[in-house]
């Protein structure tokens, strides 16, 4: 049986309509950066050393730059990226704040239910300065200079397994921005009592409390914050059914420079 078809409100020459919820819906979202971002990555060249169990020591004749280079991820046209499971164990941690049908929530500790809804998304996200131009591997002659994109983060950090204090490498982004294209089943949403809104309410609530890249807010960290900026929603047929821009104006939380004066684990939590 076909799902009863939903409303939503849309302007027409200025004045509010009301027009059908096709069951899947596309989003184009922009989500901006409020605080720097730091990246560490698990590469295939760590993951292998991992797999095999390959000890050993770092090479300490490598710069700090040098280290924290090795932790950029590439796409073909050389233009930095993130994986999406970044985003997408972000957003389920974030579930687990939104409540729906009462005391339900889109997440548990266990289970979630955001791949029931959520789907055709890109494997990789282009980061971009905010003004929707690609970053690629340039790094700053000082933090604080306007002539590239990151610079090595150096702080220090403990080993959580034996607490022993170790030092941290990492490339930093001051200025960032991730454009993301998916799909909204939204007659799963409809069914299992989810407002189409509560969708977005989890990329808020994913870029305020849980944030992206290491020492975020959901590691006891200030990094990776975002705001969505912007929220665009199309039918199968390409119409814009609506468009949001930001609400409010996103906070930037301070970060320490040099050395941190807080300390963090060593190893960081990879998105799973």
């Amino acid at each position: 049986m076909a799902s009863k078809a939903k409303t939503v409100k849309a302007h027409t020459n200025g004045k509010p309509a009301k027009v059908a919820m096709p069951d899947i819906v596309s989003v184009k979202a922009t989500l901006l950066g409020t605080t720097a971002m730091l990246l560490n990555p698990a590469t295939e060249e760590i993951l292998d050393i991992i797999r095999k169990k390959a000890g050993g020591s770092k090479d300490r004749s490598k710069t700090r730059e040098e280290e924290a280079r090795e932790k950029l991820l590439m796409n073909s046209d050389k233009h930095l990226i993130i994986p999406t499971q970044y985003l997408l164990s972000a957003l389920v941690e974030a579930g687990r704040h939104v409540p729906f049908q009462g005391k339900s929530k889109i997440s548990t500790r266990e289970n979630t239910l955001l791949y029931s809804f959520i789907f055709d998304y890109p494997e990789e996200l282009v980061l971009t300065d905010g003004a929707g131009s690609p970053l690629i591997d340039s790094v700053r002659t000082s933090r604080e200079a306007p002539d590239g994109c990151w610079w090595p983060d150096f702080r220090r950090g403990r080993n959580p397994s034996d607490k022993v204090m170790v030092a941290l490498v990492r490339p930093r982004f001051e200025n960032w921005a991730l454009d993301i294209e998916f799909k909204i089943r939204t007659h799963i949403t409809s069914t299992i009592g989810i407002n189409p809104s509560k969708v977005r309410e989890l990329f808020e609530i994913a870029g305020a409390m849980v944030g992206l890249g290491d020492f975020r807010p959901s590691c006891r960290g200030p990094f990776g914050c975002y705001q969505v900026i912007k929220w665009e929603t199309y039918g199968p047929d390409g119409v814009l059914l609506q468009s949001e821009g930001a609400k409010g104006e996103a906070e930037e939380t301070p970060v320490a420079d040099g050395v941190a004066e807080s300390e963090e684990e060593a190893v960081a939590v990879e998105a799973k």
